[in-house]
C-alpha cells in the first residue's frame, strides 16, 4: 500500500468578500419570503416543471426548518428548490455571487476518465495531474451524484461542467455534509491525501499549473479572452469564442476583418469555431462571422465547429447557428445547454444577504426539436486526462486527421 500523505495548504487570503454581517434567523426567512414573492411575478412561467403548490411547500418547510439549519444549510436547501424548477437560467450558482463562496486553493478538471486537480498553490505542487478519487472520505462519484439535486439543468453535462467549480466551494461542501466549513482532505487514487484550507482569489493568488505552458491544448489555450484564432499546420483556421462580449479592447468584428483579410491571401484546408468553454452573453456577437462564412462557398462541408459541457447559453446558440446556417459539423459533447430553453436573464439581489438570484425573462425556440435536452455532436469526442496532460488536444486532431 503506497504511504499516505498529509499537507495542510494554508492561504492568507481568509474570509469572503460579503459582508462581515451574521445573519440572523429572520434575516434568511425575510430572504426566502423575498425570493416567494418575487420570483413567480418576474419569471414568465415559473412553473413548467413543478406545480406552483409544489414551489410554494418547500420554500415553506425551509423557512419552518432556518432556526435548525447552519448558513451553509439553508444556501444548499435554497439551491435545491432553484434546482427543481428546471430552468438552468434560473437560480444563485451564477457568475454575480462567485465572491460569495469561498473557494479552496486548488483547481480541477473533469475529464473522460475522472477527475484531475490541474491548479494548486505551490505547497501543493506535487499533487497537479493526479486523479482525484474521494473528499472526507466521501467517493467522488457520490459527490457527483449530489451536485445533481443542487445545479438548475436540462441535461447532465450542464451539472458535469459545474463540477469543477464546485468542488471548491466550501460552503456546498459543509452544506450537503461532505467537509467542514472551512477546509477538507482530499483523497487520490494513488493513495496520498491531503488537506486544503482557506480562501483563495483566484485574482490574487499564485497558482501552478499542471500543463506545460509551452505545450497547452488549444482548448486551454488563452482562456481568458472572449476570443482569438491562430493558423494551424499553414491552412487549418482555428477560432477560439469563448464568451459572447466585445472586449473593449478589441472587438470581434476588428478580428473578423484582420481573419478575412488573412484568408485571401491562405487557402484553408478546414476552419474551426471553438466554443467548448462559452457559456453564453450577447447571441449577436457571433452574427457577422456567420454572415461571412455563409458568403463562402469554398468553405462548404470544411467548417467544423467543437462544443461541450460548458456550451451553454448564447454559446450554444452559436452552436446552432453554425449548424443550421454553415451546415458546420459538431466535434466534441453535447451541450449543457438545451436549445429550446428559457433564458434572456435578469436578475435581483436578495435584501439581506445580498445574494443575486438569476431568472429568465422568456422562452429562448432556437431548435426545431423542442424534445431535445442538448444540442449533440456529430461526433462524440471526450478529453482523457493524459492526452490533455500532453498537450493534445483530442477533438482538434480528430478534425485534422478526418
Amino acid at each position: 500500500m503506497k504511504r499516505l500523505i498529509f499537507v495542510i495548504l494554508a492561504v492568507v487570503l481568509l474570509g469572503c468578500n460579503k459582508d462581515d454581517e451574521i445573519l440572523n434567523n429572520q434575516d434568511w426567512i425575510e430572504d426566502i419570503d423575498y425570493i416567494q414573492q418575487e420570483l413567480p411575478q418576474k419569471h414568465p412561467n415559473l412553473f413548467f416543471k413543478i406545480t406552483e403548490e409544489v414551489f410554494n411547500r418547500e420554500i415553506d418547510e425551509l423557512k419552518s426548518k432556518v432556526p435548525h439549519l447552519t448558513e451553509n444549510q439553508i444556501l444548499v436547501e435554497l439551491m435545491k428548490i432553484f434546482s427543481h424548477l428546471g430552468d438552468s437560467h434560473t437560480g444563485i450558482l451564477n457568475s454575480d455571487n462567485l465572491d460569495f463562496f469561498t473557494k479552496s486553493p486548488v483547481k480541477f478538471e473533469v475529464f473522460n476518465d475522472g477527475i484531475y486537480i490541474t491548479d494548486i498553490i505551490e505547497s501543493g505542487k506535487s499533487y497537479l495531474q493526479q486523479k482525484v478519487v474521494a473528499i472526507n472520505n466521501t467517493p467522488i462519484d457520490t459527490i457527483r451524484q449530489k451536485f445533481k439535486t443542487i445545479v438548475p439543468h436540462e441535461n447532465e453535462y450542464h451539472v458535469k461542467a459545474f463540477t469543477s467549480y464546485l468542488l471548491r466551494m466550501y460552503q456546498v461542501l459543509n452544506g450537503m455534509g461532505i467537509s467542514a466549513a472551512t477546509k477538507y482532505t482530499i483523497h487520490l487514487e494513488n493513495g496520498m491525501e491531503f488537506t486544503v484550507g482557506g480562501n483563495a482569489m483566484d485574482e490574487i493568488t499564485s497558482f501552478y499549473s499542471a500543463y506545460d505552458i509551452n505545450n497547452f491544448p488549444l482548448y486551454r489555450k488563452n482562456n481568458d479572452l472572449n476570443y482569438w484564432y491562430e493558423i494551424l499546420d499553414s491552412n487549418i483556421v482555428y477560432l477560439q469564442y469563448n464568451l459572447c462580449y466585445n472586449m473593449d479592447s478589441y472587438s470581434f468584428n476588428s478580428l473578423i476583418d484582420v481573419l478575412f483579410y488573412e484568408l485571401e491571401h491562405l487557402t484553408v484546408d478546414k476552419f474551426i469555431i471553438d466554443i467548448r468553454l462559452n457559456v453564453g452573453g450577447s447571441s449577436s456577437v457571433i452574427t457577422p462571422l456567420i454572415e461571412k462564412l455563409s458568403e463562402c462557398d469554398e468553405l462548404d462541408g470544411i467548417i467544423y465547429c467543437c462544443m461541450g459541457a460548458s456550451t451553454f447559453s448564447s454559446g450554444l446558440l452559436a452552436a446552432i447557428s453554425s449548424k443550421e446556417n454553415l451546415n458546420a459539423i459538431l466535434v466534441g459533447e453535447p451541450t449543457g445547454g438545451k436549445p429550446n430553453h428559457y433564458g434572456d436573464v435578469l436578475s435581483f439581489t436578495l435584501p439581506n444577504s445580498g445574494l443575486v438570484v438569476h431568472y429568465s425573462t422568456k422562452y429562448v425556440a432556437a431548435y426545431s426539436d423542442d424534445t431535445i435536452s442538448a444540442l449533440y455532436p456529430d461526433y462524440f469526442i471526450e478529453n482523457y486526462s493524459e492526452d490533455s496532460f500532453n498537450g493534445i488536444d483530442s477533438a482538434i486532431e480528430f478534425i485534422k486527421q478526418n
